[in-house]
Formats: structure tokens, C-alpha cells, sequence
């Protein structure tokens, strides 16, 4: 599993407009579902005979009202009345979205892998006229200046409005309908985004923490808005695959050119970090495996990435004498208990299978003797010293 993280500065901002939000609204469905039967137009008639019964005065309002909120479209009033492509997509989610004119605060971020920029909107609380009337005097007699209206940011002025947006809080579904063009920044909030990768599956996109609240009424508790969500595959990932992302990010950490950590991983079939023996631990040799640790990275799409590590990574010797030396220390290494000749090539036959990329050349029983004479102190030596001195190697 590959594991990326970043942080991400969401930004808020308080402002007056108007905000079309998901509701359940069963009966304006019945309604959109009707339409849905009825492709080449849906009458008062058709509803009250079908829906409502008899009750014309009243079809007719409730499909007003449905036009108004761009469930269906007609060419004229009185016209039979089709189930719009947002009428069509309300149906599908089971909501239909109602427009709000109030003071809202607007989530929003700009990150590679947000592909819509909108977080979330949250209704804000605001003081009654004479009450914001009073807060003005008040600064203006205490020497201070009330604080001016900001102009909407940018990304907010050029947002396409028709877009329909997903809330990362609890996945209602809202829509911007109109926004004035001044208000105030709110306080911004940071959270945790995560890549998950597995090795045999699609990226996972994870963003959490808390959103900072906007104003809330004088007696009501201001508490933080929590965020933990799965966000659908970004456009910038879409094209990932593993081997290459693994690939990438082994050869930034150990600084080894990616055709060479290519070659080696299609070579194995699978990924490998090939390294010379000098460059792996005891502990490393007897597992081969490793842990790399990857300081923070770039990507040209999908952005920077905090330091991260990859665990239990496989090693292959880089080269065939590296495949020999890496057998043969294994060889000596394995030695924790008296061995004959026939033990030993038992043992060399069992560790050149772990070196299937390549013909090693093991340590003869006789070679192994030999260094065990060359240095007869050492801890292993006296297992073979002592059967060959009682005469077990003819």
C-alpha cells in the first residue's frame, strides 16, 4: 500500500446570496416521476386524473411551482411541461433542491485533486439591523473603524453557477443561484487529505477534519464542523497506476534512475529495489526487504506530498557478483549449529532459491572450511571446525 499526505488550507467566506440545496421533498418527486412517464409533456389534467385527484387549480400551481424550481420546462404557460435535465437529475439522487436567499458561508480550496473547488456552504447566523446598527456606534465612539466588505474571491466570481456541487460535509447535493460581490472572510481551516494505493486496486482520496463554524446566535454553542469524507477519484489521478507510482517515488528516495528501477522491477515482475550488499543492513540482507523513507515530492498534477515511507520493500542484488557475495555472507550468516558437508549444500541449495533472478555461485562445504580455519575465533567457525576435527567430512 502507498500512503500519501498533505494538508489543505480550506478557506471560508460569509457573504449574502441565493443557494439551491437538496431536500426531500416526496411529493415534488411523484411530480418529476410523472414527468419522467409522461415524455411529451405532463398536464394538470394528467396530474390530477393520476396524482392528485380532480383537483385542477391545484395541478396547475404545483406545476408552476416545479417550473419555478427547474424540475420541469415548458415552452408557454398552460403548455404541457417536460422533466428538465436537473429535473431528471434530482430524480436519480432522490432530492430536489430548493433556492435559499440568505447569509451563507462558502468552503472552498484550491487543490489538483478537488476537482470541484467548493467544500461546503452553511447557513450564517446574522444580527438584526438595530442590533448591527448599535455595533457600528459602538466602535465609532470607542475611536475604531467597523470593518469594510471585502470583494468576493476570485474563485468565487469566476465559479461556473450551473454547476452542481456535492457537499464533502454530509454529501447533499447544493447549487450557487447568485452571490453579491462583497463580504467578509471567515476564519480558514486546515485539514488532512490522504492517498491510499493498493497494490491491486484504484487510488483512495480521504479528506478530514473541522471546519471552522460560521457565527452562530449569541446562546447557541459554536461548535466545529466535522469533515470525514471518501472523495470520488480526481481527474488528476485518473491515469495512476501503481508500478509507476511505486517506481517513481523509490527512485526519488534512493536516487536511482528510473529506466535502471524500470528495467529491474519488469525484469522481476514485480516491485523490486535492486542495491549492492554494501548498501543493505544484517537485517536487511537475512529479510530482503527495507523500508524507504521518501522526503516530500512534486507531482506535475496531483501536487506536493508531505515525507512519507514505504514499508517492507523487496531487495534484489543489483548486479550477479553482488547475487554471489549476498549468498555467500547468507551462507555464513546461517550457520547456528554444528554442519557436515552434505547440511551445508542443503543449506546453499535452499538460498540460491531466493536469488531466482540470477545463477549463483555458492560457497563450496570446503570453502566455508576454509574461512573457518582462516578465522577460528569467530563465533560460527568452531560449528564446522569441531566435525571436521571429529573426522565427519571424509
Amino acid at each position: 500500500m502507498i500512503r500519501l499526505h498533505r494538508n489543505v488550507v480550506i478557506s471560508a467566506f460569509d457573504l449574502e446570496g441565493v443557494i439551491a440545496r437538496s431536500q426531500e421533498r416526496p411529493e415534488l418527486l411523484a411530480v418529476a416521476r410523472l414527468a419522467y412517464d409522461h415524455p411529451r409533456g405532463l398536464t394538470a389534467d394528467i396530474l390530477a386524473g393520476e396524482l392528485i385527484g380532480g383537483q385542477s387549480i391545484l395541478c396547475r400551481r404545483i406545476i408552476d411551482r416545479c417550473v419555478s424550481l427547474q424540475v420541469l420546462e415548458r415552452q408557454r404557460v398552460g403548455a404541457p411541461a417536460r422533466l428538465t435535465e436537473l429535473g431528471r437529475a434530482m430524480l436519480e439522487r432522490g432530492q430536489i433542491w430548493i433556492p435559499e436567499r440568505g447569509t451563507w458561508r462558502v468552503y472552498f480550496a484550491e487543490d489538483p485533486l478537488l476537482d470541484v473547488p467548493l467544500v461546503h456552504v452553511e447557513p450564517c447566523w446574522t444580527p438584526k439591523a438595530n442590533a448591527a446598527r448599535s455595533e457600528v456606534y459602538r466602535q465609532k465612539k470607542q475611536g475604531g473603524r467597523p470593518a469594510r466588505a471585502q470583494a468576493r474571491p476570485a474563485l468565487l466570481r469566476n465559479f461556473e453557477y450551473d454547476t452542481l456541487c456535492s457537499s464533502l460535509v454530509d454529501g447533499s447535493t447544493f447549487q450557487l443561484l447568485e452571490l453579491s460581490k462583497h463580504g467578509a472572510y471567515g476564519q480558514p481551516s486546515t485539514l488532512h487529505l490522504g492517498v491510499g494505493f493498493p497494490a491491486d486496486g484504484h487510488p483512495r482520496v480521504t479528506l478530514s477534519g473541522e471546519l471552522e463554524a460560521p457565527p452562530r446566535p449569541p446562546k447557541v454553542a459554536c461548535r466545529p464542523i466535522a469533515l470525514d469524507r471518501v472523495l470520488e477519484l480526481p481527474s488528476a489521478l485518473a491515469a495512476w497506476r501503481y508500478e509507476d507510482l511505486w517506481t517513481e517515488l523509490v527512485s526519488f528516495a534512493r536516487d536511482i534512475e528510473l529506466e535502471t528501477l524500470a528495467a529491474a522491477c519488469e525484469r522481476a515482475k514485480r516491485p523490486v529495489l535492486p542495491v549492492t550488499l554494501e548498501q543493505t543492513s544484517a537485517s536487511e540482507r537475512r529479510s530482503m526487504r527495507t523500508r524507504v523513507e521518501v522526503p516530500p515530492l512534486e507531482f506535475a498534477r496531483a501536487g506536493c506530498f508531505e515525507a512519507n515511507h514505504l514499508d517492507r520493500v523487496e531487495l534484489i542484488p543489483q548486479s550477479t557478483e553482488d547475487a554471489d557475495r549476498w549468498a555467500r555472507w547468507l551462507q555464513w550468516d546461517s550457520l547456528d549449529g554444528y554442519r557436515v558437508p552434505a547440511q551445508l549444500e542443503r543449506s546453499a541449495a535452499t538460498i540460491r532459491e531466493r536469488f531466482p533472478l540470477f545463477q549463483v555461485s555458492s560457497a563450496t562445504p570446503h570453502e566455508l572450511l576454509a574461512r573457518a580455519k582462516s578465522d577460528p575465533t569467530a563465533p560460527s567457525s568452531r560449528y564446522l571446525l569441531t566435525t571436521a576435527d571429529l573426522g565427519l567430512w571424509s
